[in-house]
């Protein structure tokens, strides 16, 4: 039906307008309802002024729509001629279609998918399989390879060449029919975490959290190498914590070893309790040995985690949630902003090496593994300047517009910003920062003074104190800051005594200094046992009770008594008279006066008299 301007009367050229059809324009592309009602109202608007070719010459409705097309509409067509082809081929269309919107359509999509041929269920069953099962997800290597082998349907084979030049090009029906079926089975046959990482997610609303809130933990393994003192490079471990909230980086820890431990990470956070007080509600941590170390959380499993502070962090009224994927701990994206800004600094060797191959960085790294050139001479960061260039690179992400549930805020502002007025974080300091500073855990005095194990360290104290309570139930008090020394109080809190700690020495090569402090420690800690048990025995051990014996057998006795005594002077006096003939160079038949004890003595007497 023509536009209603055009019921009033047949227009001019002079006095034709295409302004009624501004409202069909679109800046971008036009589906295909879109062209039609646009092609119709405008050839309705040509029509009604009187065909293509009527009026003067260069005032045609046929050329303005032309001119007007080209200054409004210039994604239709993108040439002059081509655009003429364009109106013409419109035109004779509208007229064939009985000046309709439908017969303006372009009906190649529906034709097509009339001639397109369905994909059976065995088929696709097949080729799926192949592709997901046998193909590490190449559809079209599936693809041909069960056409050539014949497994496929004759319908489908009549379709396709059977050995085509290129087998890498796949049929854009197949892949159209097959793709997203492969994408997703793919996922689950590599595993069920792959599968739920790449699914459905949970969207999370952040209005309800505060700054301050919750903290996020996570290591990442530096993708810049840096020297050490002995000359050799690290990557060193770095341990992230940030505000969840505002995504504000609050502290980091960097370690020279490739793992990290709960030492650490305990260091961290009380650093961060003391400059931002305790979170109001917990932590967010990860798997693994985050959950089951006791320094964190507790237990009799390993402590190399961060788990191992829950038994004092918890008594603070804390939580612990342990995400189980990635996508849920919002460290890991920062994580990934930092390792954006660490691209540019000498030795970046990427986050994934093995397929990263930074190669001038990896020859300056085999210069100094083999001992040609200095870490510094190579262009590395010494240690202490990785961990100054790492404070300056925290501060620029903090000071960094970030999008997402900042919305443009830096995590500084969003940190300012998002706290709770009405409820200010608490900070331990004074007389009971020790509550935030130790580790309690409940120990039994053995024999070898208090001994307690944190993954592979062993730390054991004693001194004369532990030797008194042995067998006795106590509570230590553990800095991981200070382990030389441990706080120990009786289950009331009550009864404070400090202890040594007793470190190992070596097994073989220990000095006389390692193993003199050694053995004064055992003795202390042995000694108390010993002065016990003396008191003991002189206090409580029985009197013998005395015997009254007949004569005969007290006579023999006396006479045993001192048959044995001078059998030990005649020992006494002949191993003297070795010595002093030893000495004086005489000959050793002078012992033999020894069978004559008197001879011998004043043998012996003589010569004492004359040596020196």
């Amino acid at each position: 039906m023509a536009p209603a301007s055009l019921q009033e009367g047949c227009m001019t050229p002079a006095t034709l307008s295409f302004e009624p059809l501004r409202h069909r324009l679109t800046d971008g592309t036009y589906s295909d309802a879109q062209q039609a009602w646009l092609w119709h109202e405008a050839l309705s608007l040509v029509e009604a002024a009187g065909g293509p070719g009527s009026g003067a010459p260069g005032q045609t409705p046929g050329r303005s729509l032309l001119a007007w097309l080209r200054a409004n509409a210039r994604q239709l067509a993108a040439t002059e001629e081509a655009m003429r082809r364009l109106i013409y081929r419109k035109r004779n269309a509208w007229l064939a279609g009985g000046k309709t919107p439908q017969a303006l359509m372009d009906r190649r999509t529906e034709a097509n998918a009339q001639r397109r041929t369905e994909i059976s269920q065995e088929d696709r069953n097949q080729i799926v399989a192949s592709a997901v099962l046998n193909h590490g997800g190449r559809l079209a290597t599936a693809f041909w390879e069960l056409m050539q082998q014949g497994q496929l349907s004759q319908n489908l084979r009549s379709r396709f060449i059977a050995n085509p030049a290129d087998k890498g090009d796949l049929p854009r029906s197949v892949a159209r029919e097959l793709r997203p079926e492969v994408d997703m089975l793919r996922n689950i046959h590599l595993g069920p975490r792959t599968h739920r990482l790449n699914g459905a997610y949970i969207d999370r609303d952040w209005s309800t959290v505060a700054a301050g809130d919750w903290l996020c933990s996570d290591d990442v393994t530096c993708p810049v190498p840096y020297g050490l003192p002995d000359g050799s490079l690290t990557q060193g471990q770095l341990l992230l914590t940030i505000d969840v909230r505002s995504r504000r980086i609050q502290d980091f820890a960097l370690l020279d070893s490739p793992n990290y431990n709960a030492f650490a990470i305990f260091s961290s956070y009380v650093r961060i309790f003391d400059r931002y007080g305790l979170p109001r509600k917990g932590m967010l941590w990860e798997m693994g040995i985050w959950k089951r170390s006791r320094l964190l959380k507790g237990g009799d499993s390993c402590p190399h985690s961060t788990a191992e502070v829950e038994l004092g962090f918890q008594s603070l009224g804390l939580r612990f949630i342990h995400s189980v994927l990635p996508r849920s701990k919002p460290v890991e994206n920062v994580i990934g902003l930092l390792q954006n800004l660490m691209e540019g600094e000498p030795g970046y060797s990427g986050r994934c090496q093995m397929l990263e191959k930074h190669e001038r960085w990896q020859a300056a790294r085999r210069d100094v593994e083999s001992r040609r050139k200095t870490p510094a001479e190579a262009g590395f960061y010494s240690a202490a300047e990785w961990f100054q260039r790492l404070h300056e690179l925290a501060e620029q992400y903090n000071r960094t517009p970030q999008q997402g549930i900042l919305a443009g805020a830096t995590p500084n502002e969003a940190w300012e910003s998002y706290q709770r007025a009405d409820d200010p974080p608490v900070a331990l300091t004074g007389s009971i920062r020790y509550l935030l500073a130790t580790h309690k855990l409940p120990v039994k005095v053995q024999n070898n003074g208090i001994v307690f194990q944190f993954g592979k360290q062993r730390f054991v104290y004693r001194n004369e104190a532990t030797g008194r309570l042995i067998g006795r139930r106590l509570l230590a008090w553990f800095d991981p800051d200070n382990a030389d020394s441990l706080c120990v109080t009786d289950e009331r809190r009550k009864n404070l005594i400090c202890v040594p700690r007793a470190r190992a020495i070596p097994a073989m090569e220990a000095t006389p200094e390692e193993m003199s402090a050694a053995q004064a420690s055992v003795s202390a800690h042995n000694a108390y046992a010993k002065v016990r048990y003396s008191e003991i025995k002189t206090a409580f051990i029985p009197r013998p009770r005395v015997t009254l014996p007949d004569p005969a057998s007290d006579s023999l006795g006396r006479d045993m008594a001192a048959a044995k005594t001078a059998a030990r002077q005649e020992q006494k006096t002949v191993a003297t008279a070795r010595r002093i003939a030893t000495r004086a160079g005489l000959p050793a038949g002078l012992v033999q006066l020894a069978h004559d004890p008197e001879r011998t003595k004043r043998v012996i007497n003589y010569f004492m008299q004359d040596s020196p």
